[in-house]
């Protein structure tokens, strides 16, 4: 059995996305959306004329990525009561708040990742934990040919499919920091 599956997961997602970033360079084009069945059309089409379904789905994917990788920092499984009370009302209203005012999104983004410090986080996961997910993600949105962090342009339900790749990157890196990863 190995030792380490999920440090073994998170390098083979490097490589392929490697591998992706790689092949889009030479001119593939197999990773752009394109929507053509009808019905699923419909349904983006219904979400993005429902603001407040947006609003959940956004704060949604918002509070499992964040809590992933604030887990994952922290070393923690579960937040503490405290933390739940500090992240989870912060983590959605920067949400909601991305929708109308984009600078204030990403001050209240660098509070989130700062906050870790409060609760004594070792400081070189941290940098290291943002460091990842912030090229991840980069890589991932240029190799989609997305071309914008603001994925909001796009249809909402696309959007949030489009980050599924980030979303189980940073689920491995929550099993790998609270179950193999030594200090």
């Amino acid at each position: 059995m190995m030792k380490n599956p999920f440090m073994v997961m998170i390098i083979t997602c490097w490589i392929l996305l490697s591998l992706c970033l790689i092949a889009k360079i030479f001119g593939a084009n197999w990773f752009e959306p394109i929507i053509t069945n009808g019905n699923f059309k419909d349904f983006c089409d219904y979400i993005d004329g429902n603001i407040w379904i947006k609003y959940v789905l956004f704060s949604l994917y918002a509070v499992v990525s964040y809590s992933l990788y604030l887990l994952a920092v922290l070393k923690q499984r579960f937040y503490t009561k405290i933390q739940f009370l500090i992240y989870i009302p912060l983590i959605i209203t920067s949400s909601l708040v991305s929708w109308y005012v984009n600078w204030l999104k990403w001050v209240l983004d660098i509070v989130i990742v700062l906050i870790p410090f409060v609760f004594k986080a070792n400081w070189k996961r941290v940098l290291i934990g943002i460091a990842l997910v912030v090229l991840f993600e980069a890589i991932s949105i240029i190799t989609k040919n997305i071309g914008q962090w603001n994925i909001n342009n796009i249809s909402s339900f696309v959007a949030l499919i489009l980050q599924v790749d980030t979303i189980i990157m940073l689920g491995l890196y929550y099993l790998y920091s609270n179950n193999y990863r030594k200090e």
